[in-house]
């Protein structure tokens, strides 16, 4: 007996072709070529994550909580996760053609000044950091990344969240 392909039910239409021509490899292996050696470049050239920056400190907050992060002996921030605005990242078992990066509501204090409320995307470049007490902090990473195809676009409550901050020393 023949064994069956797969059915993919968020297939381009080029790789439902490449199943039914009979290519096995479902017309993946083109792309994931491409992928493996964009991510041998990007760790030979030093850009990729084997050469991050040894000064960047991370903490992780909780939906709906806030954190104090110990920048320096002097420097301080407090930083509050109230609410996540939109999660239209892919889910982990879709292949997509258009998604977005959640976007995030915070807020950002320093003894003695009143607190910045913040919407930043996640991941934020260190261009567009926040700045406080000399450092740059950035919403790096949020958490869980939606599975299924039925999570698109879902907002879970916020305590099952989780957000990743990075913080570096400004660069002049």
């Amino acid at each position: 007996m023949r064994a069956r392909a797969p059915r993919w039910r968020f297939a381009s239409a080029g790789i439902r072709a490449g199943l039914r021509s009979g290519n096995t490899d479902g017309g993946m292996a083109a792309p994931f070529l491409l992928l493996w050696f964009a991510t041998a470049v990007c760790l030979i050239s030093g850009s990729g994550p084997a050469s991050a920056d040894a000064a960047v400190r991370r903490v992780q907050i909780q939906g709906g909580e806030a954190t104090t992060v110990h920048l320096s002996a002097t420097a301080v921030a407090t930083i509050t996760f109230h609410r996540v605005i939109e999660d239209n990242r892919c889910p982990t078992a879709v292949l997509c053609a258009w998604a977005k990066p959640p976007v995030v509501e915070i807020s950002l204090g320093q003894p003695g000044q009143t607190a910045r409320r913040l919407r930043v995307s996640v991941p934020q470049d260190w261009a567009s950091a926040m700045a406080a007490a000399g450092w740059q902090l950035r919403a790096a990473r949020l958490e869980p990344q939606p599975r299924e195809p039925r999570d698109f676009g879902k907002i879970l409550p916020l305590g099952a969240y989780r957000l990743t901050v990075e913080a570096r020393p400004e660069t002049n």
